[in-house]
């Protein structure tokens, strides 16, 4: 995610990132972060769907979803 550099025109993303079982708090914390930014500064016109059960992790992410969807 760090390096990817998403094809221009948009499109749709979909992926399930590691909730923190095998990581610690710390670490998931700033992989969220990091999300987040690239998500705002590389992906736009992209649709993201997020599929995360860690809630706190996902405020991290610092961009506001326009719809959820529990699952």
């Amino acid at each position: 995610m760090e390096e990817f550099v998403p094809p221009e025109g948009g499109g749709l993303v979909v992926f399930n990132p590691p909730y923190g079982e095998r990581i610690i708090k710390q670490d998931i914390d700033r992989f969220y972060a990091m999300i987040g930014e690239r998500l705002k500064h590389n992906f736009s016109g992209y649709d993201v769907w997020l599929l995360s059960s860690n809630m706190e992790a996902l405020k991290n992410i610092g961009l506001h979803p326009a719809e959820g969807f529990p699952l």
